[in-house]
């Protein structure tokens, strides 16, 4: 799946884990404290590992800030 042209997303995590794959097939473990940023025009997927709740958030730009972990 792709995101729309011109449209960023983040995913948080609020239970759970899911494993984030991008179209070169590059992979990262999403939670709590590591949301996922979608680029606009990125293949992208995710996959549950279990157990899982999770919120995706649509931008029309760039978001400056989509890590709780980087507020701290």
């Amino acid at each position: 799946m792709g995101q729309k042209a011109g449209v960023w997303g983040v995913i948080r995590m609020s239970e759970g884990e899911v494993r984030f794959v991008v179209g070169d097939g590059a992979e990262t473990i999403l939670t709590l404290d590591r949301p996922g940023l979608v680029l606009p025009d990125q293949p992208h997927h995710a996959e549950s590992l279990g157990k899982m709740r999770m919120q995706v958030g649509f931008h029309d730009h760039a978001p400056d800030r989509f890590s709780r972990a980087s507020s701290r």
